[in-house]
């Protein structure tokens, strides 16, 4: 998700340089990196579609979708004037937080999904203690 983040700004950035730098090879770089995004974009949903899948092993869901529909949106743009691209940094600012909402959300999941695990395996030394006082005692 950080590389999404990455590319999305890599693009965002392209909009604050000097307007003599608009030219064809831009359009080609922003197009490129949207596309980066974009793939990159798609594995995270498979990843996450994976993580997903062994949370319900333990009873948990991942809450939370990635839209990939706006990556349609930025590559029908033609950048070259101020208006597109100001509507293009606008796209990019929402899809960057939604990337960040994203991490920050699976980050907090794993964090407690630590927290759980730490408590099951201290459940379980303290019940092999517990055993081996009976069964000794």
């Amino acid at each position: 998700m950080q590389q999404v983040t990455r590319q999305l700004s890599q693009v965002q950035n392209w909009g604050r340089w000097p307007s003599q730098s608009h030219g064809r090879m831009r359009r080609v770089q922003r197009r490129s990196s949207i596309e980066r995004a974009r793939n990159l974009t798609f594995q995270v949903k498979h990843y996450l579609n994976l993580f997903d899948k062994e949370l319900k092993d333990i009873g948990r869901r991942l809450e939370m979708q990635i839209d990939t529909s706006s990556f349609a949106n930025f590559s029908d743009f033609f950048f070259n004037n101020i208006i597109t691209d100001w509507i293009l940094n606008q796209q990019l600012v929402t899809a960057i937080g939604a990337a960040d909402n994203a991490r920050n959300y699976v980050n907090e999941m794993l964090i407690d999904l630590q927290a759980e695990l730490n408590e099951v395996l201290t459940n379980i030394s303290d019940s092999r203690q517990n055993r081996e006082e009976i069964l000794l005692g």
